[in-house]
């Protein structure tokens, strides 16, 4: 199902954001993605500065239901369907998945390379600080 949902520029779609996840609150959209005050005024506010990779990503990451594509060209609906979201999160869930994994291979390494008293003790310290060496399901 593809809408045409086009809003001009990217700084209006980023507005059309604040107003639907905190009712035009600017100060709790930008708190919520981690993003200065000061940066989200020069792109919803008079300047409408472009925003860079950074705030993109971090804008996707926290308010995962919005579509990208609309995001960036103003294509398709502003937010995903639940199933959209169930994929994205079923995919995400994979991606963890292999990069602890290979966390963990690595770390086998290391501790491997190490002394085993040194080892141990890092094994230790490890599992104390709540650092777990393995997955658990």
């Amino acid at each position: 199902m593809l809408q045409i949902n086009e809003i001009g520029s990217i700084s209006e779609r980023i507005m059309k954001l604040v107003e639907h996840f905190c009712q035009g609150n600017k100060t709790a959209f930008g708190r919520a993605a981690d993003i200065q005050s000061g940066v989200l005024a020069g792109i919803v506010g008079g300047r409408e500065s472009k925003p860079g990779f950074e705030i993109l990503q971090k804008l996707l990451t926290a308010y995962p239901t919005v579509n990208p594509t609309w995001l960036l060209f103003g294509r398709g609906p502003m937010i995903n369907d639940g199933e959209s979201q169930a994929e994205f999160i079923a995919t995400s869930n994979d991606k963890v998945d292999d990069l602890f994994s290979v966390v963990q291979k690595q770390m086998g390494i290391f501790l491997d390379l190490l002394p085993s008293d040194q080892s141990k003790k890092l094994k230790d310290g490890l599992e104390k600080g709540g650092v777990p060496l393995t997955r658990k399901p």
